[in-house]
């Protein structure tokens, strides 16, 4: 019976959220003055920034231009879902729009199962709030592969908890096929693997089976898309050179902070993009002091390290979104009805004010 109303309430947390934002797109679209981006984008709300690539992908297939930007840069799941599906229906962008949405209540109700298994309905549900109205939120249900990402993560994570590991390695493989950091995944669900559940360490690792060389498969996925460039285009290190074309080159983390090009931009988005830095820590420092899983502490500190890394800031907010722990970690905080109120009202506004600049052609991406 419990079961049955929290479906009502996340399928009608997910309705009505999606419908405020997509109100707030479109009335804004009628009366803000438009970025500097407007015109390159074109009137369409919906299509912007990574979009533009996705739609050129499932429409052209993949090109790749050595010492340009190139379509080669995203990875292949996401756009070959929308490609597989719209060759039946037709409309790609429609097609990508209703996907990412399909997703993203799958993975709604994907972390409310995870959660509940370590905490009581109240947390569970609290995590799925501040899923859905997280200030970025408004990525999940447009044409970016974040939603998708964040559900194979989800059940990667899932079905590491139930000890399924040929499944749980699948899905990293999946990870691995959506995003370039995909293949991260499998550090933490190794640390998921030798999670000690009141085993010492030496206990821990007499108990290593056969089981555990399915991680292996997890970074396959990086290599399965590598070889398809090789074999494509002749060099099989084509969607990590593209980094380099979108200011992404791996260094000491102190780097990005110094990077001149990094101070050079608007203070606006520094603020933005420094301040998803500080949270994420902040609420990582909170998942460690509330104990939570240790497996979900390293996928935050270890993606956040991988993400900061990167020479550049920029999507930071957009990145750290697919850090499910840290809903967890907000939901914990949001037990204080002061915190609740403050943590709900703070991502509602910031939600309304990020949608706003995106579908009117400011940079957020």
């Amino acid at each position: 019976m419990e079961l049955n109303r929290r479906v009502r309430d996340i399928v009608a947390l997910f309705f009505v959220s999606r419908l405020v934002m997509a109100a707030i797109a479109y009335l804004s679209s009628l009366v803000i003055v438009k970025g500097a981006w407007w015109q390159e984008f074109g009137t369409n709300i919906f299509v912007r920034w990574d979009v533009l690539w996705y739609l050129r992908i499932v429409k052209n297939g993949y090109a790749y231009i050595p010492g340009h930007q190139s379509s080669i840069h995203f990875f292949p799941l996401y756009p070959l879902l929308v490609k597989a599906v719209s060759f039946i229906t037709g409309h790609p962008l429609l097609v990508g729009i209703v996907l990412s949405n399909l997703f993203l209540l799958a993975a709604s109700f994907l972390l409310y199962s995870l959660c509940r298994q370590d905490y009581d309905d109240a947390v569970a549900f609290g995590a799925v709030r501040f899923l859905l109205i997280c200030p970025v939120s408004f990525f999940f249900s447009i044409m970016y592969s974040e939603s998708l990402f964040l559900l194979f993560v989800l059940g990667a994570f899932y079905a590491a908890r139930k000890r399924q590991w040929m499944l749980a390695s699948v899905l990293g493989f999946l990870c691995a096929l959506t995003r370039s950091v995909g293949f991260l995944i499998v550090v933490p669900l190794l640390v998921e693997y030798f999670h000690l559940e009141g085993r010492s360490i030496r206990q821990a690792l007499r108990e290593i089976r056969a089981d555990m060389l399915w991680l292996a498969l997890v970074p396959m996925g990086l290599v399965t898309f590598m070889l398809y460039t090789y074999l494509r285009f002749g060099d099989m290190f084509a969607p990590l050179n593209q980094s380099a074309l979108w200011n992404q080159r791996l260094a000491f983390f102190t780097t990005t902070f110094t990077n001149p090009a990094e101070l050079a931009l608007p203070l606006f988005n520094r603020i933005i993009f420094y301040g998803a830095v500080v949270v994420t820590l902040l609420l990582i420092i909170l998942l460690i002091i509330k104990k939570v899983r240790a497996s979900y502490v390293v996928y935050c500190a270890w993606f956040l390290w991988f993400y900061v890394s990167a020479s550049i800031l920029e999507a930071m907010p957009r990145y750290v979104s697919v850090l499910f722990p840290l809903y967890i970690g907000a939901a914990l905080l949001a037990r204080d009805k002061t915190w609740d109120f403050f943590l709900t009202s703070t991502s509602v506004v910031l939600l309304g004010l990020f949608t706003t600049l995106f579908v009117n052609g400011y940079w957020f991406t």
